[in-house]
């Protein structure tokens, strides 16, 4: 089986932490992983590092969404493996006022998409969008992986949505 994640609602230090290459893992180089996004203004501001001893990461910096927004929601991308493979993917949508989250929601799962069509290669299952747009967590099987939405409290107001494909 094929895994992926993809996750939405990670912390600074990483979209949770970061993970040792899963066995069966997405297997992508992570010249391509770190660059799934670049086209969607969420490029790796930094290389393929090491993190800690045998945890390697690219991420991008926040993007607010939309754009110029006062209420400072906003995603974020990641892509975690070992040295040669990317075996984790990562969304993080961070919702600063849940009840004005649905413009946010919809930028979010429009990244989601994106993502989820370059990593395998398939359209996510439509259940995905009402999933996202009222934050509801859930488990999708496709092309051999699993799609996961779950839903955390923020560290200050607000909430996490936390998308992985593993």
């Amino acid at each position: 089986m094929r895994r992926i994640l993809l996750v939405l609602g990670l912390g600074v230090a990483g979209l949770g932490s970061p993970c040792a290459a899963v066995a069966g893992a997405l297997e992508r180089p992570p010249e391509e992983a770190c660059d799934y996004l670049a086209g969607e203004g969420l490029a790796a501001a930094d290389r393929y590092r090491e993190f800690r001893a045998g945890q390697y990461y690219c991420w991008s910096l926040r993007k607010e969404v939309p754009a110029g927004d006062a209420r400072r929601d906003s995603i974020r991308y990641e892509a975690q493996g070992s040295a040669e493979i990317v075996s984790r993917l990562a969304l993080e949508l961070r919702v600063a006022s849940p009840g004005q989250a649905q413009r946010a929601q919809k930028a979010f799962l429009g990244y989601v998409k994106v993502l989820v069509k370059k990593a395998l290669g398939e359209d996510p299952p439509a259940e995905i969008d009402a999933a996202v747009m009222s934050a509801r967590p859930g488990r999708w099987p496709l092309a051999g992986a699993d799609l996961v939405l779950e839903k955390a409290k923020a560290p200050a107001a607000g909430y996490d949505l936390t998308f992985r494909v593993e």
